[in-house]
C-alpha cells in the first residue's frame, strides 16, 4: 500500500509559534515599559515635593527670624514687616502678636491654617503639613518666634509642582505608548 502520509498543522492554537514569541515579547515590553514610567514617575514626585519641603521650611525659617529681629527693634508695625518680607507669588505670610493676626495679602486667612499645626506651634514646636486650601495644594510652615515675640506661619503654593507633576505624567504615559 501505497499511502503518503499527510501534512497535519502544528497542533498548539491557532497562534504559531513565531506569533505566540511576538505576542509574548510585546507583553514583556509593555510591562517594563510601564513599570520604568512608574517608577520615574515616584522618583522624580518624591525629589520635587522634597526640594520643595526643604525650600519652604528654609525660606520661612529666614523670614521669620527677621520679623522677629524686625519686631525686637521696634521699627516697623507688624503688618508692615509682612508685606517688607517681599515674598515670591508662591507664598503667603501670616503673623501673630499680641494675639492680633497680620496678613501680607487676602489670600490666606488665619482661620485657614490647620489646626493640627497651629497647635503644634502655639506649643512652641516648628511644624509644616501639606493640605489642599480652595481646591489649591498647598504647604504652610509655622515657626514659634523667640521670646513671646508671638507665632510666624507661611502658605506656599503647590500648584506649580502639581502642573509639573501633571505635564510629567502625561509625558511618560505618550512615552510608554509609544
Amino acid at each position: 500500500s501505497d499511502r503518503q502520509p499527510h501534512d497535519v498543522p502544528p497542533s498548539g492554537g491557532a497562534l504559531g509559534l513565531r506569533a505566540r514569541i511576538v505576542v509574548r515579547f510585546a507583553a514583556v515590553a509593555l510591562f517594563l515599559s510601564v513599570l520604568l514610567g512608574v517608577i520615574t514617575y515616584v522618583s522624580v514626585r518624591q525629589l520635587v515635593l522634597d526640594d520643595r519641603r526643604a525650600s519652604s521650611v528654609e525660606q520661612a525659617t529666614g523670614d521669620a527670624q527677621l520679623v522677629a529681629a524686625t519686631l525686637r527693634s521696634g521699627a516697623a508695625n507688624p503688618g508692615e514687616i509682612l508685606v517688607s518680607l517681599r515674598p515670591p507669588r508662591r507664598s503667603t505670610p501670616l503673623l501673630l502678636h499680641e494675639g492680633e493676626w497680620f496678613a501680607a495679602s487676602l489670600q490666606v486667612r488665619p482661620d485657614d491654617l490647620p489646626a493640627s499645626l497651629t497647635t503644634l506651634v502655639f506649643d512652641g514646636t516648628p511644624a509644616r503639613q501639606t493640605i489642599s486650601l480652595r481646591d489649591r495644594p498647598v504647604s504652610v510652615v509655622g515657626i514659634p518666634l523667640d521670646g513671646e515675640l508671638g507665632y510666624y506661619f507661611e502658605v506656599f503654593y503647590l500648584a506649580d509642582v502639581a502642573n509639573t507633576l501633571t505635564t510629567l505624567s502625561q509625558v511618560l504615559t505618550l512615552g510608554g505608548a509609544i
